[in-house]
């Protein structure tokens, strides 16, 4: 059985756009409902009100929605009737599935080089850290809010609205890290938003996601969500627990949490050693 949500972290996990996540759900709640994925009857009864209804281009995404469908159930062993795998990939369509691009976790090295060695605005330097600390998405820490984070309890808090789970979601906040929150709104005197190039303000998408300047100081393509992929390898590597990783991600499937997880061979080589699996 798809599951919509995590279908859609799927999605996310190789970097769609929030459009095309949106748009592919919408035709995977549309698949699912219409019983299109059971058997090959009901397929072509599905396919055949679609190419009548449908302009070309709709119907085009109603076929890369299922292209979508079939590499997500294939990376998590999800059944589907092989006659139907083989209909749609005999179906021409004249659009392309979306890319799957590469993503990676940048090493402790290159973090500290990023946090310590270059020189760049308060605020570049505020969403960088704040994103590799907490696991933020691009658009979370745009709309985070300084009401969002609870200096009493220790907690930064993740709105459902805000998120693209529709999920709440929150991620204690140890010592240190407080402090560096602390000294950030003490002064910024940020009015409503964590980060504000303007008081009460949210800073812009394109601001935030102009790394041009920083890439040519650390020699290597920074990119928001590779933050995100670091703060979860990092996670897991310190703790083991996949679970704890997803709960702080705020994925629904511990699944698309293993996309994740970045873990180079000298990784897997010492987590391997230290599981000393030794039986004489």
């Amino acid at each position: 059985m798809i599951d919509i949500e995590a279908f859609a972290e799927y999605l996310e996990a190789h970097s769609a756009t929030r459009n095309t996540i949106r748009v592919y759900c919408s035709n995977g709640r549309k698949i699912i409902s219409n019983h299109a994925l059971d058997n090959l009857q009901q397929f072509h009864k599905f396919i055949n009100k679609q190419r009548k209804i449908m302009a070309q281009k709709s119907f085009n995404l109603i076929l890369t929605t299922f292209k979508a469908i079939l590499r997500y159930a294939d990376i998590f062993d999800i059944e589907i009737d092989d006659k139907i795998i083989k209909e749609i990939g005999s179906i021409r369509s004249y659009s392309n599935p979306i890319p799957i691009q590469e993503r990676r976790a940048y090493s402790r090295e290159e973090i500290s080089k990023l946090l310590n060695d270059v020189d760049m605005k308060a605020w570049r330097w505020q969403a960088i850290w704040t994103m590799v600390s907490f696991g933020l998405r691009k658009s979370e820490l745009r709309n985070l809010k300084v009401s969002d984070i609870d200096l009493i309890n220790n907690r930064l808090n993740i709105r459902p609205e805000i998120s693209k789970s529709k999920k709440y979601r929150s991620v204690p906040i140890n010592s240190q890290n407080k402090n560096v929150i602390l000294s950030w709104l003490n002064n910024q005197e940020c009015e409503t938003y964590y980060l504000e190039l303007k008081k009460g303000k949210m800073i812009s998408d394109r601001s935030l996601g102009t790394w041009t300047k920083i890439n040519e100081l650390v020699g290597f393509k920074l990119k928001a969500h590779n933050l995100r992929y670091t703060f979860a390898t990092n996670l897991y590597l310190k703790t083991n627990d996949i679970v704890l990783v997803q709960k702080m991600l705020g994925h629904s499937n511990p699944s698309v949490t293993s996309i994740y997880l970045k873990l180079t061979r000298e990784d897997l080589d010492t987590k391997f050693l230290e599981a000393d699996l030794s039986f004489i």
